[in-house]
């Protein structure tokens, strides 16, 4: 009974220990793609690009696309709606195209963003279909209910949220 008792004390120490580092993980993750996104806001703001974001359970892919005064097909751009917000989405070829986050099946890690793309306009205002916000949530093959989420409002504010679904469904921000 006793070495029964001292196996069980043992699986939960060591299945508890895992969780600390996944969870770190996938912090990390998210402050990398908050990071890499505030550079890219900042960018289109500068440079006057509009960025088209792409998002599948393994990348975050973005296309930058130059932009002028005035959308015509001289310059290559259309005027587009997301809902009810009207956005510069590019026709032709990007200037640039870059993968932001790349995941393979070794990595274990998987991306679920709400919104499958997203614009970053050339004033570094962010557009979805579903809001004014960029989402991205991050998580583990090993612990799928230990989750990570960030949140990118319209103006380019970043936030990062924790959860352990396991123990409690609510999302805590995460002090930076």
């Amino acid at each position: 009974m006793v070495i029964g008792l001292i196996g069980i004390v043992s699986a939960l120490t060591i299945s508890s220990s895992k969780t600390p580092v996944n969870a770190q993980k996938l912090l990390t993750e998210a402050q990398k793609l908050a990071q890499g996104l505030s550079l890219m806001i900042a960018k289109s703001r500068a440079s006057q690009t509009s960025i088209k974001l792409s998002c599948d359970s393994t990348k975050i892919t973005s296309n930058e696309y130059r932009t002028t005064t005035n959308y015509d097909a001289k310059s290559n751009m259309i005027l587009g709606t997301i809902g009810t917000n009207v956005v510069a989405v590019a026709t032709g070829t990007p200037t640039k195209t870059s993968t932001m986050v790349s995941y393979s099946t070794t990595d274990a890690l998987t991306i679920t963003c709400p919104e499958a793309i997203s614009y970053i306009t050339s004033d570094g205002t962010i557009f979805t279909s579903g809001g004014n916000r960029f989402i991205a949530m991050f998580s583990t093959t090993a612990n799928a209910n230990i989750q990570s989420r960030l949140e990118i409002s319209k103006t380019g504010y970043p936030r990062i949220y924790m959860r352990d679904a396991t123990v409690n469904a609510n999302w805590s921000e995460v002090l930076r």
